[in-house]
C-alpha cells in the first residue's frame, strides 16, 4: 500500500507520496499467479488427452458408417471392382499403435488406415472377452442383402455376438470412452 509523509518544505507542509509496490506483495502476487497458471495448464492437457481421444472414435465411427454406407450403395472399389466393403480392427504390435484398416473387396485392398496413437483398445460390455485386450485382428462386415452386420475373426465368441463394446483407453491421461457396435447397424458412442 502506498504511503505518505508529511514534509515541511520552505515553510509550507505538503504531502509526500510513495508510489508503488512493496516486495511482499509482489511476491503475493507472483505466487497466486503461479498457482492459478499451474491448474490451468493441467486442465489444458487433460482437454487435449480427452478431445484426442473423441478424434480417434469419431474417425472409427466414420469408417464404420463409410464402409456400411459403401455396401448399400454398392460401391465399386477404384481397383478391384468389388463391392463388399469391411473395417478391420488390428491390435497393438509390440510398442506400435492399433490401428483401423477400411477394406474393399474380398481381394483385402485397404483403402485406408488410422492408425490409433496412445489408445489402449479393451473389449468391453458383458460378452465373453470383457476387460481383455484386443489381441487378434477383427473384421466388421456388413450385408446390404441381409442389412446385418457381421463380425469374423479374433475368436468364435466374437463371431456369434450380437454386439461388439470396445473401450478405448488414452494411455496418457487415462481418459477412457466407450462404443459399441451392434449386427443391426447401430454405432453407440458413449
Amino acid at each position: 500500500m502506498p504511503e505518505s509523509k508529511w514534509i515541511i518544505d520552505n515553510g509550507q507542509m505538503t504531502e509526500e507520496k510513495n508510489s508503488g509496490f512493496t516486495l511482499i506483495e509482489l511476491l503475493i502476487v507472483i505466487s497466486i499467479m503461479s498457482v492459478l497458471s499451474l491448474f490451468g495448464f493441467l486442465i489444458l492437457k487433460s482437454l487435449i488427452a480427452d478431445q484426442s481421444l473423441l478424434r480417434f472414435l469419431g474417425e472409427i465411427q466414420t469408417q464404420l458408417q463409410l464402409h456400411i454406407s459403401n455396401s448399400t450403395n454398392s460401391v465399386n472399389c477404384a481397383t478391384s471392382g468389388g463391392t463388399s466393403w469391411s473395417v478391420k480392427f488390428k491390435p497393438v504390435p509390440s510398442g506400435s499403435a492399433s490401428s483401423l484398416d477400411l477394406i474393399c473387396g474380398s481381394s483385402g485392398t485397404v483403402v485406408k488406415t488410422q492408425n490409433l496413437e496412445n489408445v489402449h483398445v479393451l473389449f468391453g460390455g458383458d460378452n465373453c472377452l470383457a476387460g481383455s485386450l484386443l489381441e487378434a485382428p477383427f473384421t466388421v462386415t456388413y450385408s446390404a442383402l441381409s442389412g446385418k452386420v457381421s463380425f469374423i475373426g479374433g475368436s468364435a465368441c466374437i463371431a456369434s455376438s450380437q454386439t461388439i463394446t470396445l473401450d478405448l483407453t488414452n494411455i496418457k491421461s487415462k481418459a477412457k470412452k466407450t462404443f459399441s457396435i451392434s449386427t443391426g447397424g447401430a454405432i453407440d458412442v458413449q
